[in-house]
């Protein structure tokens, strides 16, 4: 995993780490987004804007960075 704190993509605080079980689907975008096995995303903090912006297109929140 890459070497930064990963904050959630929705809510605030901490994960508690009973929570902390990583999807088979993380490594799918790379070391930058973690998928846990409850649904939750986590982050990048250092590059938690631009991975936000990614997961909101993933998930069909956003257009596509061509059609903006």
């Amino acid at each position: 995993m890459y070497e930064d704190a990963y904050l959630p993509y929705q809510g605030t605080g901490p994960v508690p780490p009973e929570r902390l079980e990583v999807s088979r689907k993380t490594g799918s975008n790379g070391p930058y987004v973690v998928y846990l096995r409850d649904g939750t995303i986590l982050l990048t903090r250092s590059d938690f804007a631009h991975q936000k912006r990614f997961v909101d297109w993933i998930l069909g929140k956003r257009k596509s960075p061509a059609e903006e």
